[in-house]
């Protein structure tokens, strides 16, 4: 297990508060499902830091369930996993922090994800090629960075972020080459902001920002 920022090794490292939370000072980044156990089976409920997992080792995360704070993002890549359940308990996100899910060929969705807070901060879905909604993130309200989907080859709607209102001045919202993507109804909202840059293309539908907001979003 690699640890970054504060700590060498993982007992140095934790201890519960006086408010009964159980934290982990520093970030987290597990290589294999025997790292992701270990760590798991001490019960934290908290991670002061941010949490990575990487490589294909990696089969799920349901030991996770525990966890209820991140005060850092969550980079997800090139893992075997099928869904996030593990995190459906977290609910403390700390805001401008980003969940990056980038090469996952066994994602299928982001369900664990449902208690995420509204305020995020950007959100990255990348290459994962049996990932078929984005529905996990429908409490998400806020990002304050960017928002790319991209390459997800069996990804049919984006109904998952139909609840975002506000996107920080200034940042883009790329929707490229999901080839079965016909139905970008859940960017009316995210259309209707004229600060920000929307991008759609080389999906199986490419509606442009007039004809979402005109309702024209799926074939």
């Amino acid at each position: 297990m690699t640890v970054v920022l504060f700590c060498n090794f993982l007992f140095s490292c934790s201890g519960d508060d006086e408010s009964g939370i159980k934290p982990y000072y520093g970030s987290v980044s597990f290589k294999t499902q025997k790292e992701v156990d270990s760590f798991a089976a001490l019960n934290y409920t908290a991670i002061y830091g941010s949490l990575g997992l990487r490589t294909e080792n990696i089969q799920n995360i349901e030991g996770f369930e525990e966890i209820t704070q991140i005060n850092g993002g969550i980079w997800i890549e090139g893992t075997g996993i099928k869904d996030v359940n593990g995190l459906e308990n977290l609910k403390d996100f700390s805001p401008g922090s980003s969940i990056i899910l980038w090469s996952n060929p066994e994602l299928e969705n982001l369900d664990g994800f449902k208690n995420l807070p509204a305020n995020m901060g950007g959100i990255i879905i990348i290459d994962n090629s049996k990932l078929k909604n984005v529905d996990g993130l429908s409490n998400v309200k806020y990002a304050d960075g960017q928002i790319s989907i991209a390459d997800n080859a069996k990804l049919t709607n984006l109904d998952g972020i139909s609840n975002v209102e506000q996107i920080k001045e200034g940042e883009k919202v790329l929707i490229w080459n999901n080839a079965s993507l016909a139905n970008l109804c859940g960017l009316e909202n995210i259309a209707g902001l004229s600060s920000i840059d929307l991008d759609i293309k080389d999906n199986a539908f490419n509606p442009s920002r007039q004809e979402l907001t005109d309702g024209n979003c799926s074939m």
